[in-house]
């Protein structure tokens, strides 16, 4: 007598039910791990410019400035959306030479970007020409606030509110 082999219709039908439940467990935890990970890449990446603009203030003993990216491969202009990147460059002026730039960033993986100034310069001190500024990035549910204070210290800080 032969024996058949192979699996019934029931039990393959049990184990696509397992499946299903875990996949609808395990999809919204790895979202939210992308999410996580895009705004913490996107605010340690502004944090690194920050403090790079600054440190290479103090070592050049001159200004040097950053500020949003044009969104144009040639990029000697400041932009208006931190979004599409950033540019750290020699100078404090709107517009820059390319010998003038530091670093080039392109763009953010997180959903929105908010706040910003125009531009941050830091003297050949290493301090800020104005006052305070802050950026929030946020992809889903996640918030990271960046705060730059006028010593030109960085920090950042989880949660808070996109608008």
């Amino acid at each position: 007598m032969l024996q058949a082999r192979g699996f019934t219709l029931v039990e393959l039908v049990v184990t696509l039910a397992i499946m299903a439940i875990i996949a609808t467990w395990a999809v919204p935890t790895w979202q939210h791990s992308v999410q996580r990970a895009q705004v913490e890449s996107a605010s340690g990446s502004l944090t690194q410019a920050l403090s790079l603009a600054r440190s290479e203030a103090v070592t050049r003993g001159a200004q040097v400035s950053v500020c949003p990216s044009s969104g144009t491969s040639s990029v000697t202009a400041c932009g208006s959306d931190w979004h599409n990147g950033w540019v750290v460059y020699l100078g404090d002026s709107a517009s820059f030479q390319p010998a003038d730039r530091l670093r080039i960033h392109r763009g953010s993986k997180a959903q929105q970007t908010l706040g910003g100034p125009a531009r941050v310069t830091f003297n050949a001190r290493g301090i800020l020409s104005t006052g305070n500024d802050s950026w929030i990035y946020c992809s889903g549910e996640y918030t990271t606030r960046i705060i730059l204070a006028p010593s030109g210290r960085t920090r950042r800080m989880a949660g808070g509110a996109c608008e």
